[in-house]
């Protein structure tokens, strides 16, 4: 073999590798390109994913705080109709007794808390019977008294 056939070998070969190399390297990006549309997909999925796993998250927590407010109401903690006007109302009415000192007529609340007859009916049937306590007025036998119990190491 002579010189130039013997460096025309290794070109042959050398252009039948490049060439297989290229084929290589366009196959890679077809691949490459099927990978990042797959890839944009997978990320769509991803993030309606996550939204419904938010949203999961919250309904479970409405559900948790469902339950508990169930078993306080099943364990007697909390009256099913205790609404946020309620708890306002008997917090006021503790403020009142306790600046008259635990004892306060009905008729006098009532006018205090500026409610309806039938409202303050209402409301005196949501308080819890531990921590108050209706009586008769001692010297009018048709009105009636609601008081605030002292509770051990408190005072009213």
């Amino acid at each position: 073999m002579s010189e130039v056939e013997a460096s025309i070998v290794p070109e042959v070969e050398l252009r039948l590798l490049i060439a297989s190399q290229a084929e290589e390297i366009r196959q890679l990006r077809e691949d490459l390109s099927t990978l990042r549309v797959e890839n944009h997909g997978l990320k769509g999925d991803l993030q309606k994913t996550r939204c419904r796993l938010i949203d999961a998250e919250m309904i479970q927590d409405e559900l948790i705080d469902n339950v508990n407010k169930l078993s306080e109401i099943a364990t007697g903690q909390l009256t099913p109709n205790e609404g946020t006007k309620t708890v306002a109302r008997i917090a006021k009415l503790k403020e009142i007794l306790k600046k008259r000192r635990g004892r306060a007529s009905f008729s006098d609340l009532r006018d205090e808390l500026k409610l309806s007859k039938s409202q303050f009916s209402q409301l005196t049937r949501n308080l819890d019977k531990r921590v108050f306590d209706v009586q008769r007025h001692p010297y009018n036998g048709k009105e009636k008294v609601l008081v605030l119990r002292q509770q051990i190491g408190r005072r009213a």
